[in-house]
């Protein structure tokens, strides 16, 4: 299995571990202990192929980011609007309002997420400010569309921590490609090494679940040595295939 890559020896493993499953060694001195041992590995492994694949936060993420976005360029159209109204002090507050959005950047949704939300927190708070909400509250259609940008940007505040704090808890799993090595080595040293040994001992207690386990093994080894020399043969190709569809599966 040394060629194996870690989708394959996580499937060797999940596949030995289903058929030893099947019987009772509670009286055997060895497989409970390496099957214990191979249970935990193999979830390692199973979690670590997982990190390979994107965020599963990301879809959400975007969907959240083009709410967001939205609600600010509502917001800001609001805003600009009410500069051009023939009340007066409406007009100046609603001034006010745009030098603050022009300080914060008015187009702060084009930028990464760290420095959106850094942005969009920072204007809020202006906002927020005793001298600012009388003139917020002056405008027309203002005031409901910074209640809804306050909304989407805490919705993706909140995603985007759990997206890092999820994305530290994977980077301190090991990674697929060391984490099969020990899987591998389980299984090779210790259960398959030991399953050799006892089916030539005891045949009646061992030798069909060697011979499944062992049979599982070697289809995987006879496509993981035709997939090295794909491309340099045709009729190698073929076999792959053909090896690949005859696969035992449970």
């Amino acid at each position: 299995m040394s060629l194996c890559n870690a989708k394959e020896i996580n499937s060797i493993a999940e596949n030995t571990l289903y058929e030893i499953g099947k019987k009772d060694w509670s009286k055997d001195s060895f497989i409970p202990v390496i099957v214990s041992n191979l249970l935990e590995q193999n979830k390692a492994l199973s979690l670590s192929i997982g990190t390979v694949r994107s965020s599963d936060f990301t879809h959400r993420l975007v969907e959240l980011d083009d709410v967001f976005d939205k609600d600010f360029i509502s917001f800001k159209q609001f805003v600009i609007a009410n500069t051009y109204s023939t009340n007066k002090t409406r007009a100046e507050a609603a001034n006010w309002i745009w030098k603050i959005v022009i300080a914060h950047n008015q187009y702060l949704y084009r930028t990464g997420y760290e420095s959106q939300i850094a942005s969009v927190v920072s204007l809020l708070t202006e906002f927020d400010r005793a001298e600012n909400k009388p003139r917020v509250a002056s405008l027309v259609g203002v005031p409901e569309c910074l209640e809804k940008l306050k909304v989407s940007a805490a919705n993706l505040q909140a995603l985007y921590r759990l997206d890092k704090e999820d994305e530290a808890s994977k980077a301190k799993l090991i990674s697929p490609s060391m984490q099969k090595n020990i899987v591998r080595d389980i299984l090779n040293k210790d259960l398959l090494s030991y399953l050799t040994i006892a089916a030539k001992s005891k045949p009646e207690i061992y030798k069909e679940t060697a011979d499944i386990i062992f049979t599982y093994v070697e289809s995987i080894n006879t496509k993981v040595r035709a997939r090295k020399n794909r491309g340099s043969n045709p009729e190698v190709d073929k076999a792959l295939e053909k090896e690949s569809n005859n696969l035992y599966h449970l």
